[in-house]
């Protein structure tokens, strides 16, 4: 029996005790490590669950901030310069159809890279881990892409930059470049298309259905350089999408607050087993860019104490650029 169906199992049936502690112990890792990716990107074998990318810990990131050179660490203001107080909305599909007319209406940009750098937090509040990746698409396939990693290990930081071919976006979906370029503009066509990818990868273990929508489409507003019109079609679907709802407003770990859209799914097991996860997104109610991503699993097994796990990883670059690629750079504080 493989880690992830033995952890389904436990959720589900009765097994023998000495099982039951194997699947527990390969959900708390399994949960610790999603979306966290190796140094240099690769098709995941795993589709356990969301963010990725996607993610971090949340009581990690009260307790180590990362600080960061400059760049695009805040979201772009209106193009008129306005700064006019956003009513609280109605409800979350009030929401993200307002994101998306800001989408449509964003001017379209180019550069000769699309970079995107974003900081992860996960492990444990007694012992966190943070991560700092970037990655440089290059606009022109002919061209050399980059993937960049800075990892802190007892407050040292250590980088690395290196040549890649290409990288996946959208989490669950890893669409290539040239897939993100033919994305459809209408959200019951991005849909079927995300249905499709979601079927072609049913081999592997991990979210479905609505699920599995909300982790695409998620994933490709967090890192894919879509066009506005792509984007508000992000948007709109997430909107159409059943069980997502406002949970007020959150904080990040870069101290940005933003509307909190949040699905919830929960799986009842057998002998007071079962599990519940919060996949949810941090959107600046002015811009409407996503500011963070945050997944929080809670499981319980009979005869254990309840465990909760969360991560997070907060977007503080998202741009095409002419600049050529950097070695990753941050500095731990408390």
């Amino acid at each position: 029996m493989d880690d992830i169906n033995l952890i389904r199992t436990v959720l589900v049936e009765e097994v023998d005790d000495d099982h039951r502690d194997t699947a527990r112990s390969k959900l708390l890792e399994a949960v610790a490590m999603d979306g966290v990716p190796a140094r240099r990107p690769q098709k995941s074998k795993r589709r356990w669950s969301l963010i990725g990318a996607g993610t971090g810990l949340v009581a990690a990131a009260a307790a180590v901030v990362v600080a960061l050179g400059t760049g695009s660490a805040t979201p772009t203001a209106p193009p008129d310069g306005s700064q006019v107080e956003a009513a609280a909305p109605a409800n979350a599909q009030e929401f993200l159809l307002a994101a998306a007319t800001r989408a449509e209406r964003a001017p379209a940009r180019s550069g000769k890279y699309w970079h995107v750098r974003w900081v992860m937090h996960w492990g444990s509040e007694s012992d966190p881990s943070t991560r700092v990746v970037e990655q440089w698409q290059a606009a022109d396939a002919r061209q050399q892409s980059w993937w960049g990693v800075g990892e802190f290990k007892d407050g040292v930081f250590t980088p690395s930059l290196d040549k890649v071919k290409r990288v996946g976006y959208g989490w669950e979906a890893e669409f290539s470049p040239a897939e993100i370029r033919n994305l459809p503009t209408d959200p019951a066509a991005l849909r079927a298309v995300l249905e499709a990818k979601s079927k072609a990868n049913a081999a592997e273990p991990g979210p479905t259905g609505d699920d599995y929508l909300f982790a695409a489409t998620a994933g490709l507003l967090a890192r894919a350089p879509a066009t506005p019109a792509q984007l508000a079609a992000c948007y709109r679907l997430l909107a159409s999408l059943p069980g997502v709802e406002l949970a007020g407003t959150a904080t990040d770990s870069e101290g940005r607050t933003g509307m909190l859209v949040r699905r919830h799914d929960a799986e009842a097991g057998t002998g007071g087993s079962g599990r519940t996860e919060d996949v949810d997104l941090i959107i600046d109610q002015q811009t409407y860019q996503v500011l963070a991503t945050t997944k929080i699993l809670r499981a319980t097994f009979a005869g254990h104490p309840a465990q909760t796990l969360s991560s997070q990883s907060v977007y503080t670059h998202r741009e095409w650029t002419d600049e050529e690629p950097t070695m990753p750079s941050g500095t731990p504080t408390k």
